[in-house]
């Protein structure tokens, strides 16, 4: 074998080497952000007016499971993502995700919640959190955060409001009240001047 066969093969070991020794690990979705999606397949929600009732089931949820590979990469974004979907019931059907990527700020973990086809609310979940006056005001949205909030005698650990301060005229809902571990527990309907309540059974 001659010095350039030699090295040839030791430059492809040593590639394999290399490629075999890196691991990279996905988590997955983390367990500890499950609370801001709460429900799986089969659950049911029910809302009411303080007249009518209205049920919705989901039908799909998703969360990034952990994997991992080997190889070699200068730079690697993972995927996390997680969500709920119900079906639709009187044009309402709820989507709660949870994932990078699904904001403005591709960077930061943020919440996309949509209540109809038309109305979708967006906003940073953690800087919310990690702001010492807990609050959210973008040019189209306000989002406040209460450690508790009772509501129809229920009373609510880790509570977000969220309020459209600009609406499209194909828009209805313009505020909504998520809970942690409950997801959207109360919404409200300007076009039909209905606040819809989460009932808890």
């Amino acid at each position: 074998m001659n010095i350039k066969h030699f090295n040839t093969c030791i430059s492809i070991g040593l590639l394999i080497l290399v490629f075999q020794s890196c691991k990279y690990k996905n988590p997955g979705f983390p367990k500890d952000a499950l609370c801001w999606i709460p429900y799986y397949v089969g659950d049911k929600l029910h809302y009411s007016d303080g007249e009518e009732i209205i049920e919705l089931e989901v039908i799909d949820f998703y969360a990034t499971e952990p994997s991992h590979f080997y190889g070699l990469v200068m730079d690697i974004e993972w995927e996390t993502d997680g969500y709920y979907v119900t079906n639709q019931f009187l044009n309402y059907s709820i989507k709660e995700r949870y994932c990078y990527g699904c904001i403005k700020d591709r960077s930061k973990p943020g919440m996309q919640i949509r209540i109809t086809q038309d109305d979708v609310f967006e906003f940073d979940i953690k800087k919310i959190l990690a702001d010492k006056y807990q609050t959210l005001i973008t040019d189209s949205i306000e989002a406040y955060f209460f450690s508790d909030m009772t509501i129809s005698n229920y009373q609510y650990q880790g509570v977000f409001k969220i309020t459209k301060t600009k609406m499209k005229n194909n828009q209805t809902i313009e505020w909504i009240i998520k809970a942690k571990d409950k997801g959207i527990v109360q919404f409200y309907d300007r076009k039909k001047d209905k606040i819809w309540t989460l009932i808890n059974e």
